[in-house]
């Protein structure tokens, strides 16, 4: 299903916020969406009118970039969080949200155990807490988490190109 209940920004440009479809300050008239399959992925396609044009669209259900995500982020926090906290806050809400993923962690993997009557939290809800804040924190220090994360796995490849090959503990 297009779920476009979150300001949304596609690959076109084109932005989606409070039920309005926009494209550079231009809202879209007589919107129609609806779930398809184009060239064998699952697509969210647009049918709208564009200053009195049958214009057509679709965006691709897949992953989202990081950029997309910071963007999407960053949409959603001018839109309904009103405005970033400041980075020492959100630096402390990283670190409470990492807190809240090892509590899972410990009792998932580790370990530890469940109190009884406690609820089983969700593993994947609170890895999308701690990628939120860190997608804040890169949108409000300027880094381009995709770039950024290019050029660690380059610095890792070659500081650790033979490093876990040879590493004896991990010989399986």
């Amino acid at each position: 299903m297009c779920d476009l209940r979150y300001p949304t920004v596609f690959d076109s440009g084109i932005r989606f916020n409070q039920g309005v479809l926009v494209h550079q300050g231009t809202a879209f008239e007589e919107l129609v969406i609806h779930d398809g399959i184009f060239e064998g992925v699952n697509v969210c396609n647009f049918a709208f009118r564009y200053h009195g044009f049958s214009l057509f669209a679709h965006q691709t259900k897949s992953a989202m970039t990081l950029k997309q995500s910071q963007i999407t982020v960053d949409e959603w926090i001018k839109t309904i969080g009103v405005r970033y906290f400041n980075e020492l806050t959100n630096t402390a809400i990283l670190m409470e949200e990492v807190g809240e993923l090892a509590r899972i962690m410990a009792r998932e993997y580790g370990e530890q155990s469940w109190k009884k009557g406690a609820e089983k939290e969700d593993l994947g809800d609170e890895m999308a807490d701690v990628l939120f804040v860190l997608i804040c924190l890169a949108n409000q220090t300027g880094i381009d988490l995709e770039e950024a994360l290019l050029k660690n796995l380059k610095k890792k490849t070659k500081r650790d190109l033979t490093r876990h090959k040879d590493n004896e503990k991990l010989e399986g």
